[in-house]
């Protein structure tokens, strides 16, 4: 545990092959947009960094979101460290769902969040 007075040696760039100090819970993040765009693909964006030209976009067609998705909620799964409200149970296949899968709901406009 570190002591968070000022000057105590507290470092937030650890070298290499030194552990972060355990009191770091949160590491910086880009500010991210998921939306869907004009012919209804999901985009996540995340804001450009002061040293980019511009946004980094990762575009997923519609037919693919739910794979995404369920890869996600895999990891989530696998980490230990997840807390158990994350935690859920896996996809049913397709062929076992007894509802069809929702139509999408009007074409999703720009900026708005899924």
């Amino acid at each position: 545990m570190s002591v968070l007075a000022t000057g105590d040696g507290f470092d937030w760039y650890p070298k290499n092959g030194e552990v972060a100090d355990e009191s770091i819970i949160l590491s910086e993040q880009p500010r991210t947009a998921v939306y869907a765009n004009g012919v209804g693909d999901v985009v996540i964006r995340q804001e450009r960094g002061w040293d980019e030209d511009s946004d980094t976009l990762v575009i997923i067609t519609r037919n693919n979101v739910e794979a995404i998705i369920w890869a996600l909620i895999g990891l989530l799964n696998d980490d230990e460290k997840s807390p158990e409200l994350l935690r859920l149970p896996p996809p049913v296949p397709a062929s076992e769902r007894t509802t069809p899968p929702r139509k999408p709901s009007g074409g999703g406009k720009q900026g708005s969040m899924l």
